[in-house]
């Protein structure tokens, strides 16, 4: 599994990027997770064959993960590496989590994606929909989404 951090960008930032992403064949899954700060998102993204090593770095500077993450990565001792993102963030006001938002998943070896809205309180799922450069794009590249709505 691949794990992005995407820091201080906006929804349609973030659709481009997905887009960018659903586009490699090999990906199979791609989950985006609003993060505990709530200033950007986190992506989990199941791909396979799965990528080690400097392959996987390449990989997360190509999909933009934040730098400092691939930097402290990349500078550790092999035995002590560890892709961390930080799911929980304290404040006065208690334990902040991540937010579910949508998550894609490929039907089959084809271009067609489920698409899975997995909270009602975020705009992603209709802004990937409603953006005419988006629909361009999934086009271009013959992937079409099959909507489904998962009761959370």
């Amino acid at each position: 599994m691949i794990q992005l951090d995407w820091d201080n960008i906006g929804y349609e930032t973030a659709a481009r990027r997905i887009c960018a992403i659903l586009a490699c064949n090999q990906v199979s899954s791609l989950e985006l997770r609003g993060s505990p700060s709530v200033d950007g998102f986190h992506v989990y993204i199941e791909k396979s064959p799965e990528d080690v090593g400097l392959a996987q770095f390449l990989l997360r500077r190509k999909w933009h993960d934040d730098g400092r993450r691939i930097l402290g990565d990349v500078l550790s001792p092999k035995a002590n590496y560890r892709d961390v993102m930080f799911v929980y963030k304290s404040s006065p006001l208690g334990h902040l989590g991540e937010t579910p938002i949508v998550k894609y998943q490929r039907v089959g070896h084809s271009n067609k994606w489920r698409i899975w809205c997995l909270s009602t309180k975020n705009q992603l799922p209709t802004l990937l929909q409603d953006l005419p450069w988006l629909q361009e794009s999934l086009k271009d590249s013959s992937l079409t989404a099959d909507s489904q709505s998962l009761k959370s």
